[in-house]
């Protein structure tokens, strides 16, 4: 304040070209004695000025001398922004802005950091809160609308005020979205789910560090389920963990497939609609050639799916249950493009399996519900077998044999007889040749037929054989 202050009312402050006042231009309001300082507004552009000034001025006159100060301009700009985009969805911005602090802080208060429309101010829109002087990062939230913003913006903060002219970064919106999503549902059960999902990376993986795959009800991820326990590491396109086979649909109807990087997952994936493929054989019949009672041996026959594109094998069982409970494996698998399957002769029939199911199987897994028919036991006798001797020499034997059959006949083709060494056939030995179905059922022995060397024969046996097995 002036010395002689009693004779000052106030004072008035300009800034001018030297300390003599040249070019002076005033700044502020009049400042009436007892206060002592004069806050000067922000953005006075600097131009040729050196120099503060300070007048006194009485009732009369402003002083022609005044007190004088030459001008510091503090420049404090942050430099080197930088943001790496972290949010992989397009149109959306996330991750840290950093930055690096000016030579001189000794007036920067804070940091204040916006996105904005242009390079220099614009349209803006701040990111958190003030940023205090010593801490050179902010987060931006993952899912940040991009909307018109092309920069990012930091400025400096004094106690005073912001600057004006900002330190500035262009955008640049990471968009890592996956493309070609497949999934090729080979569990071939109805409302079963299993397969390989597969996808062509993103042209740009730089941020992408997994990749996460999910059912879902709806495309936009309503009502979805994790498929797998561990995310899919970038560089590898398809999952790791394929679908489990017989995963219930349930009500899902979508594969979705997203991003993933340090930050977040993407919120926008890429999608691929399910396909439930079943494809079940129909008409299983098991055809039961061997006409010995208790036991099977034939063929198992069924229609082929409408669509056989992902079927490879046909699996075929003698079951407790349609649904294929207890089973047994009783023909090997066949290829697709074969509808039948041979049973050998001389399977047990135990009442505790009573159906055939066939099963389709995929290059992935076999279905877990077959088609199933029911077995039936196809049982031809032979009975009353009659063999008078009419050949009345020691140990020769001829004559006329003659028997009955009663039973499933129609699938009878032939009958053969034997003479043996007992009633089930040992030492057998073939008597002329077959007798066909229709034929008669009666065969004759020639007159002298001798004894086998094998041991005395004390039986005639006959048998009756099917297209397939003659009987046990």
């Amino acid at each position: 304040p002036a010395t002689d202050s009693d004779k000052a009312q106030d004072y008035l402050v300009y800034l001018a070209t030297n300390d003599a006042g040249s070019s002076r231009s005033r700044v502020g309001s009049v400042v009436p004695v007892g206060t002592n300082e004069l806050n000067i507004a922000g953005d006075i552009a600097h131009g040729s000025y050196s120099h503060v000034l300070v007048y006194a001025r009485s009732g009369l006159a402003e002083q022609t001398t005044p007190a004088a100060r030459a001008l510091s301009d503090t420049v404090s700009s942050v430099s080197s922004v930088a943001l790496v985009d972290k949010d992989l969805d397009a149109l959306e911005l996330g991750g840290l802005i950093t930055w690096t602090a000016p030579g001189d802080t000794g007036h920067v208060a804070s940091y204040e950091v916006y996105l904005s429309d242009a390079s220099a101010g614009g349209t803006r829109s701040q990111v958190d809160l003030s940023v205090a002087l010593g801490t050179n990062q902010v987060n931006l939230d993952p899912e940040t609308p991009l909307g018109g913003h092309g920069f990012v913006l930091v400025y400096t903060a004094s106690s005073l005020l912001e600057q004006t002219t900002p330190a500035s970064l262009a955008l640049s919106d990471t968009s890592s979205s996956v493309s070609m999503l497949t999934f090729i549902d080979v569990d071939l059960d109805a409302q079963e789910l299993g397969g390989q999902v597969s996808w062509t990376p993103p042209s740009d993986v730089a941020q992408v560090e997994h990749y996460v795959a999910y059912l879902a009800s709806e495309s936009e991820g309503t009502y979805r389920s994790r498929m797998g326990s561990s995310l899919t590491p970038v560089g590898t396109n398809e999952l790791v963990a394929p679908l489990a086979a017989d995963t219930g649909i349930e009500n899902f109807s979508h594969v979705l497939l997203y991003t993933r990087s340090s930050l977040a997952e993407q919120t926008t994936p890429a999608v691929v609609d399910i396909e439930d493929n079943n494809a079940s054989v129909a008409d299983v019949d098991l055809t039961d050639f061997d006409l010995d009672e208790g036991e099977l041996g034939g063929t198992i026959t069924w229609t082929p799916p409408d669509s056989t594109t992902l079927v490879e094998f046909y699996d075929s069982y003698l079951a407790a249950d349609e649904l294929g409970q207890s089973r047994s494996q009783v023909a090997s698998a066949v290829a697709v493009g074969t509808n039948s399957a041979s049973v050998s002769a001389n399977i047990v029939d135990t009442a505790a399996l009573r159906f055939v199911v066939v099963y389709t199987r995929s290059s992935m897994v076999e279905q877990t519900t077959p088609v199933a028919g029911a077995v039936n036991d196809t049982v031809a006798k032979v009975e009353n077998v009659n063999f008078p001797d009419q050949d009345l020499d020691d140990l020769e034997f001829g004559g006329r044999i003659s028997w009955n059959v009663t039973g499933d006949e129609e699938f009878v083709t032939s009958y053969k007889a034997y003479l043996a060494a007992d009633a089930q056939g040992a030492s057998r030995s073939q008597i002329g040749s077959a007798v066909l179905a229709g034929a008669g059922t009666e065969a004759v022995v020639p007159e002298n037929t001798a004894q086998s060397g094998l041991g005395s024969y004390t039986h005639v046996v006959v048998y009756a054989a099917s297209q397939l097995f003659e009987q046990t």
